[in-house]
């Protein structure tokens, strides 16, 4: 494909300065030592991220012994603990030997990386590649025009999040397309680009930027082999996979799908189901990237460098999930951006507390932290709030960007101009005010839609709090202190329901006891139905048998969904005790009085102390804590 360049319309503007422009400036001395600037500040936190995360290499014993001290301690990385999940010493095939919740290109970078000798090399070797793309993703900035490197290398969250998880790689491969496109070769922009969404699905939002920038410059031919490049290359990337396990290809999606909506916003919609969160989550960032490419048709310059990013901010922003590594993702869509530099110092405040709070919040995955109360006071006062405010930043760079990158200021100078007509100001007689020349409908077509698109979340939290669904307070304020080990619970429900399903998170081992008979022989069924799967029996505390819960209709040598259990125990004991492995969430159901619409259930198994969801009917209905001293 040729090469396109457009002639700029504001000489002035980085966005647009001519290539030969930034070659000159590279052999300038000055120029050099600017460049190598935000590198040193960027390698300085690199290597106090590699001390911070190192010591987790001595507890290698097992994942939970990892977890067990990486979380008190703050310095969890998902890096050391999948090494020990998923027993990469033993350099198993993900997809293909089991189940990884990353993209395709991760997995194949987590697998070469895993023929390391051992668990510390494998780690130094990990943080080195993901350290260096942290480098690559700042020298490629400095070639992306209009980019301020500094946004990504000054950024704190370089030293918290280089070493947590596997996003570096990705937003280093983003980086290099971003260069790719600036330079007007769509051919390989995309290829980096494709490459990118495989290794984390986000960089597509510069895929479609590209194909929106190509159409507003009528280049349809380009846009068109811009999507046949991304469909042939995702297509040789997942097909083999999905032909060699199809299971463990789709886990990825599957595990996406079915995650709880528990960031942003999405802590006042809880009432939601996971399914239609996921709905909604979809629903939203797709209008909003619809709204925001109708505004950028009607701009004078190439979008597609700003378009992508103010989606992606966009998308984090509405995403049903945010964990806080996903903000190196709105670091980079800042950089692009260059948005003043106090939004960029707000973004940086909110992700130091929001990291520093996340690992605290995060301990009650270690046994001796389960039962404390302050852990969903944290959440209810102090991390579901900060989450709402890190939205407030995110809108502004999305406003600030579609006004200063698409429009040239033009959409704040109209809205001025409306507002001096109400005041009956005599009219400001500039064409761009739009006083004479009004905003194209496509540009107030594209505000409508986000203005609608952000006006969904608080309209549904509205309408459920009036039709009297539990949707009051942040995500854990219904939470209540327990000091029963099976806890009952009662609610009234509408008319016409004869029974509940109720739905207990996260996982739990199934437990129950019952007591033998004179000849010293059991039988007793399980108390929960079981999702499909093999399940170890454990009597005593030894293991003892193991069953298949067919998927549908039991064939030879599977039971059901609740199998019944016989056996006989030694002369003399008193109480047999049983304990199914792995966890499971627990589903039931419960009768309904007819007349008083109420019902009253008891949790069916033993739970040990930790923080609980119970869903009735899909719905979240309430959150409890269960404490060590429970009996």
């Amino acid at each position: 494909m040729a090469k396109h360049v457009q002639t700029p319309t504001d000489a002035t503007a980085a966005w647009d300065r001519p290539r030969a422009t930034l070659r000159a400036s590279v052999t300038s001395p000055a120029t050099a030592l600017t460049r190598g600037a935000p590198l040193l500040l960027a390698a300085a936190y690199l290597v106090m991220g590699y001390l911070h995360y190192a010591p987790g290499l001595a507890f290698d014993s097992s994942p939970e012994d990892y977890r067990g001290w990486s979380f008190p301690a703050f310095k969890y990385t998902d890096l050391i603990w999948l090494y020990l999940r998923d027993g990469l010493a033993n350099r198993p095939l993900p997809y293909v030997d089991y189940a990884l919740e990353y993209p395709p290109l991760t997995g194949l970078l987590s697998y070469l990386l895993s023929l390391a000798p051992g668990i510390e090399a494998n780690f130094a070797l990990t943080y080195l590649v993901l350290a260096l793309c942290g480098l690559g993703t700042i020298a490629a900035l400095h070639r992306v025009p209009g980019a301020n490197p500094w946004f990504y290398a000054a950024a704190p969250a370089l030293l918290f999040y280089t070493g947590y998880q596997w996003d570096p790689a990705a937003i280093a491969v983003t980086a290099l397309g971003l260069v790719a496109y600036a330079r007007g070769n769509d051919r390989w922009g995309t290829v980096a680009m494709t490459a990118a969404v495989w290794f984390k699905l986000f960089p597509i939002v510069w895929v479609g930027a590209a194909v929106v920038d190509r159409v507003r410059e009528r280049r349809y031919r380009a846009a068109v082999e811009i999507i046949a490049i991304f469909a042939a290359l995702s297509a040789a990337i997942n097909v083999p996979l999905a032909l060699a396990n199809w299971e463990g290809w789709r886990f990825f999606f599957d595990w996406n799908r079915t995650r709880p909506a528990d960031s942003g916003f999405w802590v006042f919609l809880q009432h939601l189901s996971i399914a239609d969160a996921t709905r909604l989550s979809l629903l939203l960032a797709a209008a909003g990237a619809v709204g925001l490419s109708l505004i950028a048709l009607q701009s004078r310059r190439p979008v597609l460098l700003p378009l992508g990013a103010t989606v992606l901010i966009w998308w984090l922003l509405v995403n049903k999930t945010f964990t806080t590594h996903l903000v190196l993702w709105v670091f980079l869509a800042i950089a692009v951006l260059r948005p003043p530099v106090l939004l960029w110092a707000a973004l940086v405040a909110l992700d130091i507390t929001a990291f520093q709070l996340g690992n605290y919040l995060n301990v009650p995955i270690v046994d001796e932290f389960k039962g404390s109360l302050l852990i969903p006071l944290g959440w209810r006062y102090l991390y579901d709030p900060l989450q709402l405010l890190r939205a407030a930043p995110m809108l502004f760079a999305i406003a600030w960007a579609a006004d200063r990158r698409f429009l040239d200021r033009a959409g704040s100078e109209w809205l001025v101009a409306r507002g001096r007509l109400l005041r009956r100001d005599p009219p400001n007689q500039d064409v761009r005010t739009g006083t004479r020349a009004p905003m194209p409908r496509p540009f107030l077509a594209g505000a409508m839609v986000l203005v609608v698109a952000a006006a969904i979340p608080p309209a549904a939290w509205a309408a459920a709090t009036l039709s009297g669904k539990e949707v009051r307070g942040y995500g854990y304020a219904e939470t209540t202190v327990v000091r029963q080990r099976q806890p009952t619970f009662s609610g009234v429900v509408p008319d016409g329901f004869h029974t509940v399903a109720l739905h207990l998170r996260p996982a739990v081992p199934v437990r129950w006891s019952v007591q033998p008979v004179a000849d010293n022989t059991y039988e007793t069924q399980v108390p929960v139905a079981l999702p499909p799967g093999t399940y170890q029996v454990s009597l005593n505390g030894n293991e003892v048998s193991e069953f298949v819960v067919a998927d549908g209709e039991p064939g030879a040598g599977e039971t059901g969904p609740r199998p019944t259990l016989r056996g006989q125990v030694a002369a003399g004991t008193d109480r047999v005790r049983f304990s199914l492995s792995p966890p499971v969430e627990l589903q039931w159901t419960s009768a309904v009085d007819t007349e008083d619409r109420d019902y009253t259930t008891t949790v069916p198994v033993q739970l040990d102390p930790g923080i609980y969801s119970l869903y009735i009917g899909g719905f979240l209905a309430r959150r409890f804590v269960i404490t060590q001293d429970a009996t």
